[in-house]
């Protein structure tokens, strides 16, 4: 590589843009929120966010957390000079308004269809209004209330070892619906052996 070519290289790694996640702290009162990371100008500059409680848009100086809405979708956009420099959007609720975080710190939202989440550990954090019922693994742990715009949403953890599924019900009268969410563990990624 020439000189120039090799600036270029160092200029494209230094402005690499920090990834915003969607988490859960289950010990705090105010449910899921967006933490996003502290950036430099050259990465980021501002943040733009569908679903937060909120101001929509702020500043990419320091770490923060965003608290957010229970709603259907929720999106952040990484801005740098106007121009979108990352983005990510989720649709939490798909038949039943029904969150799944990872039950590892920093409890990232789990990646999730209508059918399938992703479940890379032993445990989930599960976030469902009150009246729909969790079967399938064993409840591990049930958390303070939530408050707020998540006001009458229950969160706790679910052991997730040896089940294959959960289980969502809602009952409403009379009627009762359930959806069944299958529960898959990414591969374990090869590491290589020390030698000896």
């Amino acid at each position: 590589l020439d000189p120039s070519e090799i600036r270029a290289a160092r200029g494209k790694a230094s402005a690499r843009v920090p990834r915003a996640q969607f988490v859960i702290d289950p010990y705090a009162y105010v449910g899921p929120v967006l933490a996003l990371p502290g950036a430099s100008a050259r990465q980021v500059e501002r943040w733009e966010m569908v679903g937060a409680v909120e101001r929509s848009t702020v500043s990419s100086d320091f770490e923060r957390e965003v608290a957010l809405r229970p709603e259907g979708t929720w999106s952040v956009r990484a801005l740098r000079a106007g121009d979108v420099v990352w983005r990510s959007e989720v649709h939490p609720y798909e038949e039943l308004p029904v969150l799944l975080f990872d039950g590892r710190p920093p409890h990232a939202l789990l990646r999730r269809t209508k059918q399938r989440a992703d479940v890379p550990s032993t445990s989930v954090i599960v976030v469902v209004p009150g009246g729909i019922e969790v079967t399938g693994g064993s409840v591990c742990e049930e958390f303070p209330a939530l408050v707020g715009a998540w006001q009458g949403h229950r969160v706790f953890e679910v052991e997730v070892s040896y089940a294959d599924a959960l289980t969502f019900t809602v009952t409403q009268g009379a009627d009762q619906r359930s959806e069944r969410v299958a529960l898959y563990r990414p591969p374990a990624r090869p590491r290589l052996a020390a030698d000896d």
